[in-house]
């Protein structure tokens, strides 16, 4: 499995470097610089072709960010775990049983979106909406609505996002 930087303008493949792993779950991008996850984080540099690895969290199952933040979630012995990376490292958010599927960020707060509701996690502390529909995806457009996919129920609107509050 490779790294391959392709030329759509040539038509042609410009440079390849094989990936220290077959197992990739997650990529995303965050201050311009693009991440893989997997069975570890690597940071992919692509001015100077090089994958390397980032810290010794494994079992990394998805990675959520908005450009300013980064999370890693974690599957540890059946609990899902939050890690948020900076420069520094990594620091433990928290765990939860189970998976979450979309995470969309506002500030410093989080709304969760997993198979047991909406959560919004704001300063170590969850409020917990529709715990009894699974959702799959969450957004917030651009009148603010809160809109949420769910898994049997469709799709869910909240005009204003702080009536959840």
């Amino acid at each position: 499995m490779s790294l391959v930087f392709y030329d759509l303008n040539s038509n042609q493949i410009k440079w390849k470097v094989p990936l220290p792993t077959q197992y990739i779950t997650s990529l995303v991008k965050f201050d311009n610089h693009y991440y893989l996850g997997g069975d570890y984080l690597y940071l992919v540099n692509v001015q100077d072709q090089k994958v390397e690895k980032k810290g010794n969290i494994n079992n990394i199952i998805s990675i959520f960010s908005n450009g300013n933040r980064f999370i890693l979630q974690v599957n540890q012995n059946n609990q899902h775990i939050l890690y948020e990376y900076n420069y520094e490292g990594f620091y433990k958010l928290f765990e939860t049983p189970y998976r979450i599927n979309s995470i969309h960020f506002i500030e410093n707060d989080l709304i969760i979106a997993d198979n047991q509701g909406i959560h919004i996690y704001e300063q170590g502390v969850f409020k917990n909406y529709f715990i009894n529909e699974s959702f799959s995806k969450i957004l917030i457009d651009h009148n603010k609505q809160l809109i949420g996919a769910t898994t049997r129920g469709g799709i869910l609107i909240i005009p204003n996002q702080n009536d959840l509050e």
